[in-house]
Parts: structure tokens; C-alpha cells; sequence
């Protein structure tokens, strides 16, 4: 048997990322989503990542920051809540400077469940920041 896991790092406030950052990343999308990147958000899909998801029985994972450089979680609080309505897990997307602080992954992880008003049991740290104390760390968690 083979599994495939689906998920979604929600690395922008729900406003978007700068104009400037969609363009040095222009190889990510597609000519139309960039002719239409003033006026629709690139990096905000979740509606549509949940339709075709749906669509074809499928359910990921979407890892939500509580930090974020344009907005806040909270701009994501309906969008959360329809994803644990609906099945999808809720991860949290730990910022990179909490990955060797209990206490700040303890706080980002109590505000993530509050939101979303459901336990939180996976992490995927921005930016894939690594660390070997965060190993020792999220055991201390489980």
C-alpha cells in the first residue's frame, strides 16, 4: 500500500505577499496567475485547493504560522474553521525563531488551537529550519 500526503505551508497573511516577492518567484505560477497577481492574491488558494481537493476525495494538511509579515492568524479564522469542518488537518507552521524555545512553540501551538478549536498535532518549522534541539524539544511535547 502507498500513501501520499498532501499539504500546504500558509506562509503569507491572508493580504499576500509583497508584489516584489511574487515577482522574484514568478516561476511558481502560471502566466494568468501572474497577469492577475494585482487583483487576486496568489498565495491565497485555500478555497480553491479545498474545492479540488473535494472534488476528488482527497485531504491534506494545511500549516498555518501565528506570525506573519502582512496580517495575522486571525485573518484565517473562517478559513480554519471550514478546514476542520470539512476534514482537513490544521498544522502548525512554527516560525523559525521558535525552534529552539519550548515556550514560544508551547504559545504558538495554544494559539493555533484556540482558533481553530481543535488539537494540533502536526509542526512543519518556516522556512524548513532545522535544529537538533528542536528534536529533544517537540518530545517533550508528545
Amino acid at each position: 500500500m502507498q500513501f501520499i500526503f498532501l499539504s500546504h505551508d500558509v506562509d503569507w497573511g491572508k493580504q499576500g505577499a509583497p508584489i516584489e516577492h511574487v515577482m522574484a518567484s514568478k516561476n511558481r505560477f502560471d502566466k494568468d496567475v501572474l497577469e492577475n497577481a494585482s487583483v487576486k492574491n496568489p498565495y491565497y488558494n485555500i478555497p480553491e485547493m479545498m474545492a479540488s481537493e473535494e472534488r476528488l476525495g482527497l485531504r491534506s494538511t494545511f500549516f498555518f504560522r501565528t506570525l506573519y509579515e502582512s496580517g495575522n492568524l486571525f485573518d484565517y479564522e473562517d478559513d480554519i474553521k471550514s478546514l476542520v469542518a470539512g476534514g482537513w488537518e490544521i498544522g502548525l507552521h512554527t516560525d523559525s525563531d521558535s525552534i529552539t524555545d519550548l515556550d514560544k512553540i508551547k504559545q504558538e501551538k495554544k494559539k493555533l488551537e484556540s482558533l481553530a478549536r481543535h488539537s494540533i498535532n502536526g509542526n512543519r518549522v518556516h522556512d524548513l529550519h532545522f535544529d537538533h534541539r528542536l528534536l529533544i524539544i517537540c518530545r517533550s511535547l508528545v
